[in-house]
């Protein structure tokens, strides 16, 4: 079975790393057309339905392997570029066009489906069988909160990387020295790891950061510090969230 290295000791087995949710595309990138995506070094295409879900299958046509995100949407169907396949939002091949219509359409002709999911304004793909349900954001359906998705930012990182600088605190008064990391004490404050909730791993923590003029907004109070007490959690294999809270009542999350 192939094995991934990473970048301290041992390996992960890549067929596991296939059964949890991963963030490929956000979700207004999936419109009119067919896109791609690319998963643990595997390509997949991704097509809105007639109804608005969504259809994820590997990329490739079976017929001669032509890239599926090439091809164009017909009432929800996708219709392969090179020779007019036409694939149903279940996968299923319904239309081979240069077949005589007595010959029935064979079952290697159908697309092999994955999971995939529109959520947070983000589609969510599995491409193996999840081990658990994608974890719940209470604040989604909460009216004080407001959702804002970011641009896609590509970073030349390992991924596992990003998710530990994501939860490393001790690097605000270095990297973020310029911002809320001004005049943050250097020393690691005491943490204890607990369940944060039924889906987040991680640790509570309060920080005195800096309030310069352009963050008052955010932190709703105009003194040149500010408290925050937040919390930093892990959700297998690669969500971050974390949350500030402040005295003046505003609440950020930020889900990386």
């Amino acid at each position: 079975m192939e094995k991934i290295l990473n970048d301290t000791e041992g390996f992960v087995d890549k067929q596991s790393l296939k059964n949890y949710w991963y963030v490929v595309a956000l979700a207004d990138d999936v419109n009119s057309n067919p896109i791609s995506v690319k998963l643990l070094n595997e390509d997949f295409v991704i097509w809105r339905e007639s109804n608005g879900g969504l259809t994820a299958a590997e990329e490739r046509c079976p017929h001669r392997q032509a890239p599926l995100s090439h091809g164009h949407l017909e009432n929800g169907c996708l219709v392969c570029p090179y020779h007019g396949w036409t694939f149903s939002e279940s996968g299923k091949c319904i239309n081979i066009p240069s077949a005589a219509d007595s010959v029935p359409i064979p079952p290697r002709a159908h697309l092999n489906t994955v999971e995939v999911i529109e959520k947070y304004g983000l589609i969510w793909l599995c491409s193996g069988k999840p081990l658990n349900p994608l974890f719940e954001l209470e604040e989604e359906s909460d009216p004080s909160f407001r959702r804002i998705n970011t641009e896609v930012q590509k970073w030349k990182v390992a991924a596992t990387r990003m998710v530990d600088n994501f939860l490393d605190i001790t690097h605000f008064p270095y990297v973020h020295a310029g911002t809320f990391g001004a005049g943050q004490d250097t020393k690691a404050p005491n943490i204890t790891l607990e369940h944060l909730d039924d889906d987040f791993f991680g640790y509570r923590y309060e920080i005195l950061a800096a309030n310069p003029e352009e963050a008052q907004s955010t932190s709703g109070s105009n003194e040149e510090s500010v408290e925050r007490s937040m919390t930093s959690g892990f959700n297998l294999p690669l969500t971050v969230r974390s949350t500030i809270t402040y005295k003046s009542g505003l609440e950020h999350i930020i889900l990386l």
